[in-house]
């Protein structure tokens, strides 16, 4: 994921603890020196990005278990895992705390919850992607129920009578008493948790929907082709619940090109499945939605037609309830050749013929993957939107049989993510990313302004409807903005816009570069202003300001239009990631590419001529082995490189460099050591963000998690002088433990540390993906007063 840097820092805090006692003064800062410094009060906002509920189930006392991809709900937190009241209130005691998602949950008739996903640990508890938990309490796991281990996630359930549990996925669950292969479907005691190895249909591909009739038979669908002896392309097949699990040789409705994503039974004799079903016995017939007979060869029920899709749209279902026999509720997202963009879809139709309520059209802004229809014919919902009718909901809603959204208080969420902050020449500070910020009278989307002294500016407010990754502020005070939105400040601007620093950040009416054509559609990820008020453009791109073959790379005007220089040509060969300005004018360039077009030999990083043509520096190479992610260039044109190398300027460096401006090459005096991060790629991130505070200090983020053999994670100060020394009492360490333990499951890359900048006190703004920072809790976003000023015993300063 291409990352994006900005900034300078610095940081450490005045402490005041306040003893009365001069004798303890000295004992007080030798310990103090050793605590992780505590944010300012201001910046404190409840930034948030959605979470995703990828799960929900009613218990018998009308309680809601939902499951998925979330830190939080309510402002409190709960991984993964979380428990409403019957009326919609958090259960501020049921908190299992699953340290990856949940894809999948039934309640049975006691109410005790099965789980099923990609976790390892519930609670601390050693379980492998199965649990089962009190469905009151603390929702402590079940000691007495030992699930087999199946190697892969499971992504269904399903519960039968007398009380049996079915499992479907992709998975192996060891082998049937006859020797055979126990794969993708299982059914589990629920006293024990062991398989039946009797019971083995052996489908031989992903089971991705399941569902059990009045009857008991089980309803399968996914991407198989053969259920044991029988084989049945179309992916939908109908087994027994007992003996072996044969599946039935009569039933098979489905035909080739049949794509089934969720079943449904009804009470009484009818199946209705979803995403697209395509009959064997007319193969033309395909429809997103369909009603089957249940018994014989599953008989498509033609009367039954849901309309309102797309004639030409491929449906991706996610979710299908029954309610009783009045009506079916249908979510997921389909695609038309007419539409560029998935769009997300909830219906609830009739059913006796299929024909879609009206008046029932709730209108998500992301995807729906949960459903659970209530005792009062109200259904929860569950996704990964963030918006529900234009009102505020992150990733969980309500709506009313009548079809409107109900006012349930209830959140799932992630803490915003910061990928950028700039400072403004007047003390302001403007911050971007992926987030929302909503209160009474307040609401920001991916981009806010905060005043000289931390509080949020009440009129700023852009509204960028995609993140934001890449700011810079000019001296008059416009700020320039890079990322993949396509409206902010009021207007159309495709990846990059220029705004007024002060009012409401309304977007400059005639500059519009409009960078497009990229390959993954990120947009502008880097931004630096030059000395004559030219913008240097990185990212995703092939033409801008009116030019094409612009490769990632591009320079244009400050003001007026935004024309492209005709001149400027670079040839980057990918997407660029980082810049950065020096002295003389010239650009340090990083990103993804091994090779740039009619210049000399550069990977990873080169040095460009900010003007004239933009001619590679054919004296300049520092060649690191790995991504640049971060540069900063102090005054005397010293270069700082932050990133995932392990190699560079010609000596060994673990993701942090200073480099001289002349040749590239290594300072070989200044080595600090950084641990190999936790993070989840294939290669680390490493360092993400640096910068400079101007008095001999240098601050690194990222997603390191020790510096100089010192426990220091995710931010660290060091000297630019001598060896690069870590102060080993600057610690702020952020934190979020829930993505810390689990990258499998954010809804992003996992970096803690993203953006970092120093107000013109030198004070550090730190953004990124964290919870809480110097053991306070802080949502992507704090600040730390500057870290050069003495401790203070007494609250007038005296020491």
């Amino acid at each position: 994921m291409p990352l994006s840097t900005v900034g300078t820092i610095a940081a450490h805090p005045n402490r005041n603890p306040g003893f009365p006692l001069l004798l303890l003064a000295s004992f007080f800062v030798a310990t103090a020196q050793a605590q992780p410094p505590p944010p300012s009060p201001l910046p404190n906002l409840d930034l948030r990005t959605d979470g995703t509920v990828l799960a929900a189930a009613i218990q018998p006392d009308g309680g809601l278990v939902i499951g998925g991809r979330f830190s939080e709900v309510d402002g409190l937190p709960r991984y993964n895992l979380a428990r409403l009241q019957p009326d919609g209130s958090i259960d501020t005691a049921w908190n299992p705390m699953a340290d990856d998602s949940v894809n999948a949950l039934v309640a049975d008739s006691s109410g005790a919850i099965y789980a099923a996903g990609h976790f390892i640990h519930i609670n601390g508890v050693e379980r492998f992607f199965l649990a089962k938990l009190s469905g009151s309490g603390s929702g402590g796991v079940d000691s007495q129920w030992h699930p087999f281990e199946p190697g892969a996630a499971v992504e269904v359930l399903a519960l039968g009578e007398p009380c049996a549990l079915y499992a479907g996925g992709s998975f192996e669950a060891g082998s049937s008493n006859d020797g055979r292969n126990l794969a993708n479907l299982v059914k589990l005691s629920c006293s024990s948790g062991d398989p039946d190895r009797d019971w083995n249909p052996a489908p031989d591909g992903e089971v991705r929907a399941l569902a059990l009739d009045h009857q008991g038979d089980v309803y399968i669908g996914g991407r198989f082709v053969n259920v044991g002896s029988q084989p049945r392309e179309g992916g939908l097949a109908k087994v027994a619940a007992s003996g072996v699990g044969d599946p039935d040789p009569a039933w098979n409705p489905a035909g080739v090109g049949t794509q089934i994503g969720a079943i449904a039974a009804d009470g009484s004799a009818n199946v209705f499945v979803g995403g697209w079903f395509c009959a064997r016995a007319a193969p033309t017939d395909c429809r997103p939605i369909a009603k089957l007979s249940g018994s014989g060869a599953g008989s498509v029920d033609d009367g039954w037609n849901a309309t309102g899709f797309p004639p030409d749209a491929g449906i991706l279902m996610s979710g299908l309830q029954v309610d009783g026999t009045t009506a079916v509720v249908a979510a997921g997202e389909y695609q038309s050749a007419s539409s560029a963009e998935p769009t997300p879809f909830l219906v609830k139709l009739a059913y006796g013929d299929g024909s879609v309520d009206a008046g029932w059209s709730p209108s998500f802004n992301h995807d729906v993957y949960a459903l659970a229809i209530g005792p009062d014919g109200s259904t929860y919902i569950g996704g990964d939107f963030d918006s529900v009718n234009g009102l505020r909901r992150y990733a969980l809603t309500r709506v009313s049989a009548t079809g409107e959204v109900e006012g349930l208080v209830t959140d799932a969420y992630f803490p915003g993510i910061v990928n950028a902050i700039a400072r403004q020449p007047g003390g302001g500070m403007i911050v971007g990313g992926d987030f929302s910020y909503d209160t009474a009278d307040q609401s920001r989307l991916n981009i806010l302004r905060l005043e000289a002294d931390g509080s949020l500016d009440p009129q700023w407010n852009p509204q960028a409807d995609a993140p934001v990754r890449a700011l810079v502020a000019s001296p008059s005070g416009s700020v320039y903005v890079g990322g993949s939105f396509a409206t902010i400040g009021g207007r159309s601007r495709n990846f990059l816009a220029k705004l007024a620093g002060d009012g409401v950040g309304a977007a400059d009416p005639d500059w519009d570069p409009s960078p497009g054509g990229g390959l993954l559609g990120i947009g502008v990820d880097a931004l630096a202003l030059g000395s004559r008020g030219d913008v240097y453009v990185g990212g995703d791109f092939v033409a801008i300001g009116g030019q094409s073959q612009r490769y990632g790379l591009a320079k244009v005007a400050g003001e007026g239009t935004g024309d492209c220089d005709p001149q400027w040509l670079p040839l980057m060969a990918s997407p660029v990631t980082a810049l950065a300005m020096d002295a003389a004018g010239d650009v340090y360039v990083a990103g993804d590419f091994f090779f740039v077009p009619g210049g000399p030999p550069r990977s990873e990083m080169a040095k460009v001529a900010g003007d004239g043509s933009g001619a590679i520096d054919p004296d300049w190479d520092a060649a690191p082995d790995g991504p640049v992610y971060s540069i900063a260039v102090d005054e005397a044109s010293v270069v700082y490189a932050g990133g995932a190398f392990t190699e560079i300027g010609g000596q060994s460096r673990t993701h942090l460099a200073r480099l001289s401006g002349v040749s590239g090459a290594a300072d070989p005096a200044w080595v600090p050591a950084l641990a190999t991060s936790n993070g989840p790629l294939d290669r680390p991130v490493g360092v993400a963000a640096l910068a400079l505070d101007g008095v001999g200090n240098l601050y690194a983020g990222g997603d390191f998690s020790q510096v100089d053999d010192l426990p220091i994670r995710y931010v660290a100060r060091f000297s630019t002088s001598g060896t690069g020394a870590a102060d080993a009492n600057w610690t702020p360490s952020p934190n979020n433990d829930f993505r810390d333990g689990t990258p499998a499951s954010s809804p992003a890359v996992h970096i803690p540390v993203r953006a970092l900048a120093v107000d013109a006190g030198r004070a550090l703004y730190i953004g990124g993906d964290f919870s809480a920072i110097g053991e306070q809790q802080r949502n992507g976003l704090a600040k730390l007063p500057r870290a050069d000023l003495p401790d203070h015993v007494f609250g007038n300063g005296f020491d």
